[in-house]
C-alpha cells in the first residue's frame, strides 16, 4: 500500500479519507493502522471542529479506534499511553473552543458532545478527560460545562440555553456518539462506574457555583438559572443522571430516545 511509504510528516489528509473509511474491511491490517496512526490522528485533531456539526473523516477515525477493541488490544503499553494522551489533550481544546452559550441558530454544541461521548466508547480514560474539563481552566470549558449540566437539569423544552425551535426543543442528547459504525456503542465499563460516583446533583452545583465565582459576567445569569431550577427538581436532575448514564451503557442507541421530562 503506497500510503505506507509516505512522509507522515507531510501526508494530507485526502490522501487518508479512504483509507481511514475503508481499514479493516477493505484495506490495510492492523500493522499499517499502527503506522498510519500519527498521520490519522493529527489530521483528527484539527478535523475535531471542521464547519460541518458532524465530520465524515472523525466519526470514521472513531470507527477504525474502536473496531475489535483496537486501542486497548492492538498497541504496546507506551504506545497506547502515548495515543490517548494526545487524544485527551485534542478533545480538552475541542471542548474548550466553544465561545457561545446559548443555542443560536447553529448548535457547535452537538459536534464536541458527540466526539466526547464516542471518547468514552473507544478508551477508558474519560475520568481524566472530565477531570480536566470540569475544572474550569477556560471560559470555553465553563460555557460546555454548563451547557451539558443544563441538559441534565432542565426539561429539553424549558432549557434557557438551549431554546425552543419553530415549537420543537433543541437541547441536544448527551448520549449519541459520533461513530460511523452500526456496532456496538457502549461506554466502556471504567467510565460507566467513574460517571456513575461522580455525576450527582450536588457535583453538577457545585460545578455551577464555580463556574459562576470563575466567569460570572461572561456567563449571564445561566448559572443562576439553572441552580434555581435544579433546587427545585433535584428528584427529576437524579432521574436524568440516572437515564443518561443508562443510555450511554447501551450497545445500541435508539434515535427515538429522548429525555425524560
Amino acid at each position: 500500500m503506497a500510503l505506507v511509504d509516505s512522509d507522515l510528516r507531510v501526508l494530507e489528509k485526502e490522501r487518508l479519507d479512504v483509507y481511514v473509511d475503508n481499514v479493516f474491511g477493505t484495506i490495510g491490517d492492523y500493522e499499517d493502522f499502527t503506522w498510519l496512526l500519527p498521520a490519522i490522528l493529527r489530521h483528527w485533531a484539527k478535523e475535531l471542529d471542521c464547519d460541518n456539526w458532524k465530520c465524515k473523516y472523525v466519526e470514521s477515525v472513531h470507527r477504525a479506534l474502536r473496531w475489535c477493541g483496537f486501542l486497548q488490544d492492538q498497541l504496546a503499553s507506551h504506545v497506547r499511553s502515548a495515543v490517548v494522551s494526545f487524544m485527551r489533550t485534542a478533545l480538552l481544546r475541542h471542548i474548550g473552543n466553544e465561545s457561545t452559550l446559548v443555542f443560536e441558530g447553529e448548535v457547535t454544541s452537538y459536534r464536541w458532545m458527540g466526539n466526547f461521548a464516542a471518547y468514552g466508547v473507544i478508551v477508558d480514560d474519560v475520568p481524566k478527560l472530565w477531570d480536566a474539563w470540569w475544572s474550569l481552566p477556560t471560559i470555553g470549558h465553563a460555557i460546555t460545562t454548563v451547557q451539558y449540566a443544563s441538559c441534565l437539569i432542565c426539561a429539553a423544552s424549558r432549557n434557557p440555553v438551549y431554546p425552543t425551535v419553530n415549537g420543537s426543543p433543541s437541547a441536544p442528547g448527551l448520549w449519541d456518539p459520533y461513530v460511523d459504525s452500526s456496532g456496538s456503542l457502549d461506554w466502556q465499563s471504567p467510565n460507566i462506574k467513574f460517571l456513575r460516583t461522580t455525576l450527582t446533583p450536588e457535583y453538577l452545583g457545585e460545578r455551577l457555583k464555580a463556574a459562576r465565582h470563575l466567569y460570572g459576567e461572561r456567563l449571564a445569569n445561566i448559572p443562576e438559572i439553572l441552580l434555581k431550577q435544579m433546587g427545585q427538581n433535584s428528584d427529576q436532575v437524579s432521574r436524568r443522571i440516572d437515564f443518561l448514564i443508562e443510555m450511554l451503557a447501551k450497545e445500541m442507541k435508539s434515535p427515538l430516545a429522548k429525555w425524560p421530562e
